[in-house]
């Protein structure tokens, strides 16, 4: 059966126009085939939900929101959720715990008439020193408006020296920025995983617990079991995708300078290009 449908993709895919010598990076491995361009955050650099993004990370990264109450008060809530290796609880960055584990949350801010921002500044070094493996930023809407409903909402992640260290915000340290813009009230955007030094793309939109507050708290069962769920999720990897399409109509060179066509991380057709790759090679 696996072969019938490899054939069937490599006859579909060759009636496509030739690609000539063709260059793919080994870590496209890394990255997913995006099948649809539906996101619950639009963010600076899009891939595909369940991508491990190789990512040199910062002795400090810094999660952050901004947000601007909507009709009435809005309370948006950041919330950093350590995991062990085996997607086990260590402890929880939140508004109700502002130190832990070396890392630091800036603050509770319950409404934000002209714009605020909370942010936790996580000490690689330190997470991992005692046990932690995977961090997932977790984002409420603790006052139950959909993030939609918002004028302005989004956060990202930026690098910083030390923790907790008073640098200001600049936006040449910012790793990645999301807007977010899902009808739901509650969101994962990303996890870290601190010992591969890598970011899992989610992009998660997520209902609440409906008979609990809306916090990390009343949700760890769901979010250790979803952060096990994202790290081991089974997809198609891009580098099959376009080795299918070498196979088909190309020719496989492992010099990128003698490529016509060039499928890897930095150049060429990249992870980020998701409206090139959907129309053109899925």
């Amino acid at each position: 059966m696996v072969n019938i449908c490899h054939q069937a993709l490599l006859h579909q895919y060759a009636q496509r126009p030739p690609l000539g010598p063709c260059y793919i990076d080994p870590q496209l491995k890394n990255f997913k085939v995006p099948f649809a361009l539906r996101s619950a955050s639009k963010a600076l650099r899009t891939v595909a939900r369940g991508s491990h993004i190789p990512i040199q990370l910062p002795k400090t990264a810094r999660f952050f929101i901004w947000w601007h109450d909507g009709k009435s008060r809005t309370d948006i809530d950041l919330s950093a959720l350590a995991l062990d290796e085996n997607f086990q609880y260590v402890n929880t960055l939140a508004y109700y715990n502002l130190q832990a584990l070396g890392g630091y949350h800036s603050g509770d801010i319950t409404s934000a008439p002209e714009g605020a921002s909370e942010f936790i500044d996580i000490d690689r070094a330190a997470f991992l020193a005692q046990g932690v493996r995977y961090v997932l930023m977790v984002i409420n809407s603790y006052t139950e408006q959909p993030f939609c409903d918002l004028p302005e909402c989004f956060a990202g992640v930026m690098a910083r020296e030390y923790p907790n260290s008073g640098e200001i915000y600049e936006p040449r340290t910012v790793l990645n920025k999301f807007d977010l813009t899902g009808n739901t009230k509650m969101a994962i955007p990303l996890i870290l995983d601190l010992q591969a030094e890598q970011v899992i793309w989610t992009d998660l939109a997520l209902s609440k617990n409906p008979s609990e507050v809306n916090n990390v708290h009343h949700n760890l069962s769901s979010l250790g079991l979803l952060c096990q769920t994202m790290v081991q999720l089974q997809k198609p990897s891009l580098y099959d995708l376009f080795a299918l399409h070498i196979d088909a109509r190309g020719e496989q060179v492992y010099n990128p300078k003698q490529a016509q066509t060039i499928f890897a991380v930095d150049q060429g057709i990249t992870p980020w290009d998701i409206d090139t790759i959907i129309s053109a090679f899925v």
